[in-house]
């Protein structure tokens, strides 16, 4: 009975210390809050194991505070063991009876063993061992059980320790050095986790100066570029430049995006295809097309959204170039469609575009054409489909998850 109860006691303790490393991973980097707090935890937990006790007889009751407090001075500090002490030789005080004043002893004295402990460790490093931690809570409960032979009269006393001896030996060292051990491996635990976490937030600022640093230097290509094309006045030289700055700009909003989102490896496509397409209309301030766009709210990787991008900005310089002659007026629809298991369907149509209808005319794969054949099948691994039987029209499936060689 004895050895149940106080096995069942022990085991309710345990549970309950584990709350330690909650307020440890909250305030570690708070020393002084976190040893009030956890004395306090301590100290609240030494009296629900009083409350929960194994009542020897009339006002003898026997727990596991002297694991608890033993170990306090490791886990709480010397101040935070000593708030635990009082807290349980106040409450211990308050149940009274005849062992009130055994009890308030074997607190006193497994707390200031659990002190002794620190101040050893803190001189020997070495000595921090599971054979010297075997050897002290072994220590403890002999010294707790002859405090109860001199304590009590000398009749009660013996029937105590031979009633008490084998349960409190056999069971309180093995919890101390179980609660010991849990509470050291959730403490290294959450210590291994706040190094990851810096690490982690150190890799992202590195990441986002990364990011950021790329789209300046972009910046700059396409300032230079964007000038240069100033200097010539073949307006088929112009054009070139213009597709290669458009394209340039068609990675620098990745970096952009990706540098402002919390996302370091994806970016949402109706952001950036809206940014891409607005941005590249700009570019053609005398084109007066109107663009259509249907666009699913989904993320793509920086492994598909910059070919996307690449193939937008060559269909689009085609359009103004080729697609409406000298006026430049005209509708066009993008439509991005998801077709599930990270496949999306790209529709780019020219309408009222009649250079091909009821004409002798055949498409020519030019190097733009043939750039988006080469990015949709190599680097997306996807299907390419131009229809000119009514107007423009291509027809793109790509995979959004390709293993190809990134751009």
């Amino acid at each position: 009975m004895a050895f149940l109860k106080l096995l069942n006691n022990i085991t309710l303790l345990i549970s309950l210390v584990l709350i330690h490393t909650l307020i440890y991973k909250r305030y570690q980097e708070q020393s002084h809050i976190f040893k009030i707090l956890s004395g306090i935890l301590f100290g609240i937990i030494t009296c629900i194991g009083m409350h929960n006790s194994y009542q020897f007889s009339n006002g003898v009751i026997f727990d596991g505070r002297t694991i608890i407090l033993s170990l306090a001075p490791l886990f709480s500090g010397i101040q935070g063991s000593l708030l635990s002490l009082g807290i349980t030789v106040g409450y211990r005080y308050y149940l009274g009876g005849t062992g009130a004043f055994t009890g308030m002893v074997v607190s006193v004295t497994a707390t200031v063993l659990g002190i002794l402990l620190v101040l050893l460790f803190q001189k020997k490093e070495k000595t921090r061992n599971l054979f010297s931690l075997i050897i002290f809570a072994y220590f403890v409960n002999l010294v707790m059980l002859f405090e109860f032979y001199i304590t009590f009269p000398k009749e009660i006393a013996i029937v105590i320790v031979k009633t008490l001896t084998i349960p409190v030996i056999s069971i309180y060292p093995l919890s101390t050095v179980l609660l010991f051990y849990s509470l050291s491996y959730q403490i290294q635990t959450i210590g291994y986790e706040k190094i990851i976490e810096n690490s982690l937030k150190e890799k992202d600022l590195l990441i986002k100066e990364l990011y950021h640093r790329t789209k300046n230097n972009m910046q700059i290509i396409i300032s230079w570029l964007s000038l240069k094309s100033l200097q010539f006045e073949e307006s088929e030289l112009q054009n070139e430049l213009k597709k290669i700055v458009n394209k340039i700009y068609s990675m620098a909003i990745v970096h952009q995006m990706l540098y402002s989102s919390q996302n370091f490896s994806r970016i949402n496509l109706i952001t950036y295809v809206n940014t891409l397409v607005e941005k590249i209309d700009l570019s053609y301030p005398d084109g007066q097309i109107s663009f259509h766009k249907e666009i699913p709210n989904i993320s793509i990787s920086i492994d598909a959204a910059i070919p996307i991008g690449i193939i937008l900005s060559e269909l689009i310089a085609n359009t103004y170039q080729h697609g409406y002659g000298q006026s430049n007026c005209g509708d066009v629809n993008i439509i991005f469609k998801f077709l599930g298991n990270d496949q999306i369907l790209l529709t780019y149509e020219e309408l009222n575009n009649m250079t091909f209808k009821n004409s002798g005319n055949t498409l020519q794969f030019g190097l733009g054409l043939t750039t988006i054949h080469n990015i949709c099948k190599t680097q997306l691994n996807g299907t390419f489909q131009i229809d000119t039987e009514m107007f423009f029209k291509v027809e793109m499936c790509l995979n959004l998850q390709s293993n190809k060689i990134r751009i």
